[in-house]
């Protein structure tokens, strides 16, 4: 299918992101792929089957918070190839998507397993260097200011689709630029910016 070509980007390519976790790289798509079946069987025709089955796929990845943008492309195909789908009919979903989003999962997790600074899934990252870093900041109990959360978030490259542990980046570096004002209170430090419309 050609939506596993999207899906194998947004894996491996970006491994952090929301969209590439198991949860919305797999139900994202089976969820599209039912509701373009489904709607493809239950209509017959393109003209309706496509819209109903791109429109069911969106509604059912936010219900279940699997948002996967190739499954777009999968529902698409469930409804514009009657050749395939009528041939094949479910057995499209449980023979062939599933077996290959498994797949895509799979080769993911033991690509990125051997570099530190790539973990996929995110859950499994490094729960203990996590926690002792979580106890080593709860040390420090000063509020942190808008100037530290500035300074981290210039640190940082990227503001679209902020993943959990993204925000915990900036969180870090905000406390971490914080500490370091503290050290040395006589440096004088520059006013923050004002926030621009394209960030966060």
């Amino acid at each position: 299918m050609a939506s596993f070509g999207a899906s194998a980007i947004i894996v491996f390519a970006s491994p952090h992101a929301p969209m590439a976790q198991p949860w919305s790289l797999i139900m994202g798509q089976l969820v599209a792929g039912i509701s373009g079946m489904a709607s493809w069987l239950w209509l017959k025709d393109p003209m309706l089957a496509i819209p109903v089955g791109v429109t069911l796929a969106l509604l059912w990845m936010l219900v279940l918070q699997c948002r996967h943008a190739p499954g777009g492309a999968t529902a698409l195909f469930f409804t514009s190839d009657p050749a395939v789908v009528d041939s094949l009919q479910w057995t499209l979903v449980w023979g062939y998507l599933l077996p290959g989003l498994v797949v895509i999962m799979g080769v993911a997790v033991i690509y990125n397993a051997p570099f530190a600074w790539r973990r996929y899934p995110l859950m499994w990252a490094h729960w203990a260097e996590q926690s002792q870093r979580a106890r080593q900041e709860d040390k420090v109990e000063e509020a942190l200011t808008r100037e530290d959360l500035v300074a981290a978030q210039k640190q940082l490259r990227h503001y679209f689709e902020m993943s959990e542990a993204e925000f915990m980046a900036l969180y870090r570096l905000a406390r971490a630029h914080h500490q370091a004002q503290l050290k040395s209170p006589t440096q004088p430090s520059k006013p923050p910016e004002p926030p621009r419309p394209d960030r966060c």
